[in-house]
């Protein structure tokens, strides 16, 4: 339940991300400023405040949740040498597959829109950043979809606490 509460924080980032760069972007479009490397656009910076404070909640809950993971759901044993490594692992892993989801969505998206180039160009207002937060919020429903899907088969373990020698 904790993994899918942090998951549905992400997706509202993503969101919110998505919602705020739109209208950053119609913004811009409305002044005549888009594409304009050097225009300041036209809406205040504390409208990113709410993505920030929700990142900051899905980053502290999916914390929580891999080290509570790791906390029951792996031996005594393995867990009292190498809880931080595993931890530590789970994130890296997940930030290298992020990596890779931002370069396959670049590629996708200059495939698709093969006149106007990257989703992700030099500056933020040559970048259409809200295509691509749009693509994170459907991945991101696609990531709840799939996690929802293999946590019905998923069964707790219960490891018995080991003797200190």
């Amino acid at each position: 339940m904790k993994v899918c509460l942090g998951m549905l924080s992400a997706l509202a980032c993503c969101n919110v991300a998505w919602w705020v760069e739109y209208k950053r972007v119609k913004a811009l479009k409305e002044h005549d400023l888009f594409g304009n490397p050097d225009a300041i656009a036209p809406i205040s910076v504390f409208w990113l405040s709410p993505q920030f404070v929700l990142m900051g909640i899905m980053d502290e809950v999916a914390l929580y949740c891999i080290e509570d993971f790791f906390k029951y759901q792996v031996p005594e044993s393995i867990r009292k040498r190498y809880a931080l490594v595993l931890t530590e692992a789970v994130i890296g892993r997940g930030n290298v597959v992020y990596i890779g989801l931002i370069m396959l969505l670049d590629v996708v998206g200059m495939k698709v829109r093969a006149e106007d180039g990257s989703w992700i160009a030099d500056t933020v207002n040559q970048s259409r950043l809200d295509l691509f937060n749009a693509a994170l919020v459907v991945v991101s429903i696609a990531n709840l979809l799939i996690f929802a899907y293999i946590a019905r088969f998923y069964s707790y373990c219960d490891f018995p606490e080991e003797e200190d020698d």
